[in-house]
């Protein structure tokens, strides 16, 4: 759809206004103490079960196959998810393949559909094996004629109300083998506060694994807008629309290539879609300042995968 330029611009101040406002509404929430959010709702948006269980396998899978991983690489593992939204699916995958622990960790609590939820949990249990199933009991009790569930045992934990950047308050440095995460990194304002906290609390030798949204997650494209329109809003408003409402802090490509040799780490990016360079290089010269410097490559909308190990021999300071 090809928007005139008056039209353009009547839609982009009508969206800057309507998402200063959520801006302004979710931070008063927050002090208020009120944390329930749609945002990471995934699972309302699914039309069956059937739809749910197969999102479900393909994370859990996604992380295993481009971090190269194996089901025996996670045996023993203490792993860390953020953002888990509106499902612990994923959380289960992992500990039915021998995760030690799994602790889901969210700024938000994703509103939720308790019966949709059971019958999700009880869907992953019946494409189990015994074995898998005997270790699923001892995780999470279904009840089949309430149809109500319950976490059990020690194996899983669900935090929600502090963000990545406040966990180091919550848990010891090194206490996780494995920092995973899906749509979440480019939700959270102050990225090398994340980035610190999760290297503290990574173990030396552990995987950081992070699915990363680098598009404008709707803001702007909804309504038939250029993909790369929220990097030419001024910073100062960029903020004013964004900072407490978890929509995309605009960082690129590059940061997270710096990020990680700052930190040592070894690691490689793999993105999963691939726009046209044309498409940004038309856009480019309409850019915040910060943006038009950057190389095209480093502006592409799209979405990727940062898999990064930290160093055995370059602990955290505070570990």
């Amino acid at each position: 759809m090809k928007v005139s330029g008056f039209s353009k611009h009547f839609l982009i101040w009508a969206k800057i206004i309507y998402h200063i406002l959520g801006n302004y509404k979710t931070k008063t929430l927050c002090k208020l103490g009120y944390f329930k959010t749609t945002t990471g709702s995934t699972h309302s948006r699914f039309s069956s079960v059937s739809d749910s269980l197969k999102y479900i396998n393909q994370v859990f899978q996604d992380y295993l196959s481009f971090a190269e991983l194996s089901v025996k690489d996670i045996k023993g593992k203490r792993i860390l998810e953020l953002g888990p939204g509106d499902n612990f699916g994923v959380a289960l995958k992992f500990l039915i393949a021998g995760a030690n622990k799994v602790t889901c960790l969210d700024k938000f609590y994703s509103d939720r559909d308790e019966l949709q939820q059971y019958q999700i949990y009880k869907a992953i249990r019946d494409e189990l094996s015994q074995e898998e199933k005997r270790s699923f009991d001892s995780i999470i009790k279904l009840n089949n004629h309430t149809r109500e569930f319950e976490f059990i045992g020690n194996k899983f934990e669900y935090l929600y109300g502090k963000g990545i950047e406040q966990a180091i308050e919550i848990f010891l440095p090194a206490s996780f083998d494995m920092i995973i995460s899906r749509a979440v990194l480019e939700h959270i304002p102050n990225l090398d506060a994340t980035f610190n906290t999760m290297d503290k609390l990574l173990r030396p030798g552990g995987y950081m694994i992070h699915n990363i949204d680098l598009r404008d997650h709707g803001i702007f494209t909804s309504v038939g807008l250029h993909p790369l329109t929220f990097l030419a809003i001024p910073e100062k408003i960029w903020k004013l629309m964004t900072e407490h409402s978890g929509k995309p802090n605009r960082m690129r490509l590059d940061y997270y290539k710096h990020k990680m040799e700052e930190l040592n780490y070894n690691y490689r990016i793999k993105i999963i879609l691939s726009s046209t360079l044309p498409m940004i290089e038309n856009i480019k010269p309409k850019l915040q300042p910060e943006f038009k410097k950057m190389l095209s490559e480093d502006l592409l909308p799209e979405t990727i995968f940062l898999i990064a190990q930290k160093s055995r021999n370059n602990p955290s300071a505070d570990e």
